[in-house]
């Protein structure tokens, strides 16, 4: 993860917990206890935060989820940006609105709600590791899966850079070889081909910056250079994995896309029920 979306994931749960602090003495309190406390007009799911904090949190999910489908399925929007950052845009919206309805149901989880709760749970976690496995497969820049052949094109392109631009012997370029993955695409096999590609990648970044240091290639070729060999080396890292990731991609959409409609649904009950009670939509 590169540091400006590092800090602005730290920077969002040292706010969520700031806040968590900040309402514990009211969550804390038994329900029949909360009516009697300072906050409880404020907090409570229609109190005037806990009310704000749930039509946000929905407003931050419809968002997420709109907006990243569009950049998927229209044709026009697949030069509009890299679907990486539409994606870290997509998870990052429904991790802050789940958030915010965390605080709008005021820790109070019973009945219909509980039900697009724990959906929303189970979304966002599946969605994390969705986002690793969507990752871990080749991509062109509109998002769409690259075939083998694709693949070993853009292999040998990045090869000829090296080869060309910076006079790297081949047989240095081709030295990098991560195994051929284990049979078989079971989690424990999937384990083991993740800690194996740790440690290869480990020893093959080392390699590469002991042999630029070696040679008397000037420090901005350096950078270049490791540029071209680290993303070579990613690529050939995924077109080893892909079916791998391919099938377990397959299964996580069969967990979270069921999930996600149930969340959808019992989120729209709860709202037209909340308006024909008379807690309305406005802030």
């Amino acid at each position: 993860m590169k540091r400006p979306a590092l800090l602005i994931w730290v920077t969002g749960l040292v706010i969520f917990f700031w806040c968590l602090v900040l309402v514990w003495p009211y969550y804390s309190l038994p329900l029949h206890e909360r009516p009697f406390h300072a906050s409880h007009a404020q907090l409570k799911p229609g109190g005037e935060i806990g009310h704000k904090a749930g039509i946000a949190g929905t407003i931050l999910m419809v968002v997420g989820v709109t907006s990243y489908s569009l950049r998927k399925r229209w044709k026009r929007l697949w030069t509009a940006g890299s679907i990486r950052h539409w994606m870290n845009f997509h998870i990052f919206c429904c991790v802050a609105g789940p958030a915010l309805i965390f605080f709008h149901t005021a820790m109070k989880i019973g009945g219909l709600v509980s039900i697009a709760f724990w959906s929303m749970l189970a979304v966002v976690v599946s969605g994390i590791i969705g986002r690793f496995f969507y990752t871990q497969i080749p991509r062109s820049f509109s998002g769409l899966e690259l075939s083998v052949n694709e693949v070993n094109q853009q292999l040998r392109d990045l090869k000829t850079r090296l080869t060309t631009e910076y006079d790297i012997p081949a047989e240095w370029v081709e030295e990098f070889h991560f195994p051929d993955p284990p049979s078989g695409t079971g989690p424990l096999r999937l384990a083991v081909r993740l800690i194996n590609d740790r440690l290869e990648w480990n020893r093959f970044r080392k390699s590469c910056i002991t042999r630029l240091q070696s040679r008397q290639i000037s420090p901005s070729h350096q950078t270049a250079i490791l540029t071209i060999l680290f993303d070579r080396a990613h690529l050939i890292r995924k077109k080893s994995s892909m079916h791998i990731f391919q099938h377990w991609l397959h299964l996580w959409h069969v967990f979270h896309l069921p999930f996600a409609l149930i969340m959808g649904v019992v989120l729209l009950l709860h709202i037209g029920i909340s308006i024909y009670t008379g807690y309305g939509i406005g802030f």
